[in-house]
């Protein structure tokens, strides 16, 4: 495998800024090997190979002019983004047939922003049906396959974006996370992925459309083969000024290793709610063993009530958007469900199983005005807990998912296992998704890192202490068709 495949955004930038790496090579290497694994994965669904050599050689002309920003972080670096989030004349469907054909018409903002940072844009990669689920899989662009093993799931809904990834295809890219959508697919696949604090980014350009609350618990944010590329990712996504951004808050930071002496790390296996493998409470083991390693101090803690974690998320998130389920699936007109039960039973519905499933019991999860202030309520009360823990210097290690990745399908048999990452959206807390060393039967595995509100920099600088023990990122090896 091409050396390139392997490094960091941050050092390919480096090395085309000072002459060493040619932007038309860099980015020819990756296009190559996207045409190699692609009909294994079926992670990139929309390319832009031609505009991108176009910007390639614009840029290295620039270069030998003398023309070229030294300062772009990301100069003359590939990168993809989740078909889910908007990107100037490429689809737009989110995987929903009745979107067939929908074209976005200008970039969404963190797009915007890393190809001013000289990044370039390689396509857009496969979704969940309208980001719904724990597999990324359509009727618009079919199934998306993990590159360690293509028996299992790459993620949902950004499984694409991290298969791609993982393949080596890209550097780094843009996903959302509303209940684990970044972390999830990042977990499974073997790379590194961050969800910011609710109200630190943007969210718009994305569809379904976050706006409001629904804004501030489905977040986009950076995904890549390291923490130092989420870093100088979210630098970049996050500048001085921003109107996006909570009012009183202060532009992303990368900060230094913090001193041991003062950064706490809590941590828990469990979250009382699924069955946990053996693979995963390795991972926390071996990220917090890492950590007190360097003279953290750590203390075993699962903050109380997370048990209550799947209905806070369902109940949290239904009443942040005023459309159903069925509305989405039809793009504003809801689903006839009774005829598409029908047409799945003849092997002709325009949804995958999992999205008739959701439809169906979407009713489930919604709660009475009483039920859901209690929720809400208890919600606030778990923030406060957490944040009153963690007091500005201290981080939660916990799983990203209870298991490694499953096979296609069975995630429907553990509905509730998302619920590791989805309470963290709802709590608007940052979280950031970090490989950890051993990899069972060669499948990735992992944890989260956690912290208070807009301490983001917290959770990557600790991240990257996990992955300085862990080796760095592996590419997969894809097998061909």
């Amino acid at each position: 495998m091409h050396e390139y495949l392997r490094l960091p955004a941050v050092e390919l930038a480096k090395r085309v800024r000072e002459g060493s790496v040619s932007p038309t090579e860099l980015l020819e290497v990756h296009i190559a090997r996207i045409k190699q694994v692609n009909p294994s994965i079926n992670a990139l669904v929309a390319d832009n190979f031609d505009e991108a050599r176009k910007r390639a050689v614009e840029i290295e002309a620039d270069l030998k002019a003398g023309r070229a920003d030294p300062n772009a972080a990301f100069l003359g670096v590939p990168f993809t983004v989740k078909e889910l989030i908007s990107v100037r004349d490429h689809p737009n469907t989110a995987g929903v047939v009745a979107r067939s054909g929908a074209i976005a018409q200008e970039d969404a903002p963190l797009v915007e922003r890393l190809r001013a940072a000289g990044g370039i844009v390689l396509g857009v990669t496969n979704v969940a049906e309208a980001g719904l689920w724990l597999e990324s899989h359509n009727r618009v662009y079919g199934r998306t396959s993990n590159p360690h093993s293509l028996s299992r799931i790459a993620g949902g809904s950004s499984g694409g974006e991290a298969a791609i990834i993982a393949a080596g295809g890209s550097p780094m890219g843009i996903g959302a996370d509303i209940g684990g959508s970044i972390r999830n697919p990042a977990f499974f696949n073997g790379i590194c992925g961050h969800k910011p604090s609710g109200g630190l980014l943007p969210s718009t350009g994305h569809w379904p459309p976050a706006v409001g609350d629904r804004g501030r618990f489905c977040v986009s944010g950076p995904m890549a083969r390291s923490v130092a590329d989420l870093e100088a990712m979210m630098e970049v996504f996050s500048p001085a000024q921003d109107p996006h951004r909570d009012e009183g808050q202060v532009h992303f930071a990368k900060m230094a290793a913090p001193d041991p002496k003062e950064v706490t790390v809590y941590y828990f296996e469990n979250n009382g709610l699924t069955f946990v493998s053996d693979a995963v409470k390795r991972a926390v083991g071996e990220a917090v063993s890492a950590l007190a390693k360097r003279g953290h101090r750590v203390e075993a803690w699962r903050p109380p009530g997370l048990w209550r974690a799947a209905e806070l998320w369902m109940s949290q998130v239904s009443r942040s958007s005023s459309e159903s389920v069925r509305e989405l699936l039809g793009d504003g007109s809801p689903i006839p469900l009774a005829k598409e039960w029908w047409k799945m039973a003849r092997g002709k519905s325009n949804h995958p199983l999992y999205s008739l499933v959701m439809a169906s019991l979407e009713s489930v999860g919604e709660s009475s005005d009483e039920r859901s202030q209690k929720l809400r309520a208890h919600g606030i009360e778990l923030q406060r807990e957490i944040e009153s823990k963690l007091n500005g210097r201290g981080v939660l290690i916990c799983p990203v998912y209870p298991r490694q990745a499953p096979r296609h399908h069975h995630p429907l048999l553990s509905p509730i296992a998302f619920s590791y990452c989805g309470v963290f959206n709802v709590l608007e807390l940052p979280a950031t998704a970090v490989p950890t060393k051993t990899w069972p039967r060669g499948l990735p595995v992992g944890v989260q890192i956690v912290g208070r509100r807009f301490d983001d920099a917290l959770t990557l600088a600790m991240a990257a202490l996990v992955e300085k023990s862990s080796g760095g990122f592996r590419p997969a090896s894809v097998s061909q068709p």
